[in-house]
């Protein structure tokens, strides 16, 4: 895995280059973040204790993003669970 930090006064670009990631996430001074990512293979993998947990209690599993900045987002190859979702734009 390999990052890339490149900051001015006004932007800052975090570049990475992994066998999962490949992209860029540029974070102005002011304004939304931009996310420009080339691949993106996410499988989140969980435990058999936390798969019994949620089978018994039947509660789905809650993120919350509200204290997130704004966002754009493009992906042009995203893989999520094993799917293939393509190209997203957000």
């Amino acid at each position: 895995m390999a990052f890339t930090i490149n900051k001015t006064a006004e932007l800052m670009i975090i570049v990475v280059d992994s066998d999962n990631l490949k992209g860029s996430l540029s974070i102005p001074k002011q304004g939304d973040w931009q996310a420009k990512i080339n691949y993106l293979y996410f499988n989140p993998e969980t435990s058999l204790q936390q798969q019994n947990y949620v089978a018994i209690n039947n509660v789905a599993q809650r993120y919350d993003i509200s204290a997130w900045p704004n966002m754009n987002i493009y992906c042009s190859e995203c893989w999520l669970a094993g799917y293939k979702l393509g190209e997203l734009k957000a």
